[in-house]
């Protein structure tokens, strides 16, 4: 039961957000929605509050993604690629959606406050996970920034959203990956030989 509540949930805000990139957020009603689900309003109102509410949990999907993945986060050796693979989904999840959709989860926030990125709508096992994550690779000698675990993960994705607000006010015309990495390992103040190298070849690699 629990697994279909998860599944119907992902459902209703996949299906709304491709219909805001095709037709816009403010003419997407929820009973347009409903349709394109299958589903009554009784059931997007169990999962829901509003349209604005989906837009709020639109962040859940890729925080669900990563703990899925965590076994496999776990059996990488680099402490600092842990990190990395721990924030990827989110990223990857911004750029799937694309940039109008990014585009509409920020102006959601900003003139509506709707609270997708809100403190207290965090999920707390993200951030617990995270902030462990920094202190593992702190220990190991794979970051060389001395602040403290928690600030460190706060900042670091406080600036991770910041350049995807970046991408999305301009058109989305720099790569989003590249640019995340690159920031994340100059805050973390990471040696040279755990930088990736995106101008790498795969000859090279």
């Amino acid at each position: 039961m629990a697994y279909k509540t998860h599944e119907t949930k992902n459902r209703i805000i996949a299906t709304a957000l491709e219909l805001i990139k095709t037709s816009g957020y403010e003419k997407v009603t929820v009973n347009e929605i409903c349709r394109e689900c299958n589903i009554s309003k009784h059931t997007f109102y169990y999962y829901f509050l509003s349209k604005d509410d989906v837009l709020r949990k639109f962040y859940t999907i890729p925080k669900e993604l990563t703990l899925e993945r965590l076994p496999e986060i776990f059996l990488e050796d680099n402490c600092f690629e842990r990190i990395w693979m721990f924030v990827e989904p989110s990223i990857d999840f911004f750029i799937d959606n694309g940039v109008e959709i990014a585009k509409c989860v920020f102006a959601a926030n900003i003139t509506r406050d709707v609270g997708t990125f809100k403190m207290e709508n965090r999920d707390h096992r993200f951030q617990d996970i995270i902030i462990s994550l920094y202190q593992k690779a702190h220990e190991a000698g794979e970051i060389r920034n001395n602040s403290d675990s928690e600030k460190l993960s706060h900042y670091s994705i406080t600036c991770l959203m910041s350049i995807i607000f970046q991408w999305a006010s301009t058109g989305g015309d720099f790569d989003l990956k590249k640019s995340i990495r690159e920031c994340l390992e100059v805050i973390a103040d990471v040696p040279a030989e755990y930088r990736k190298n995106f101008n790498q070849t795969e000859e090279e690699i």
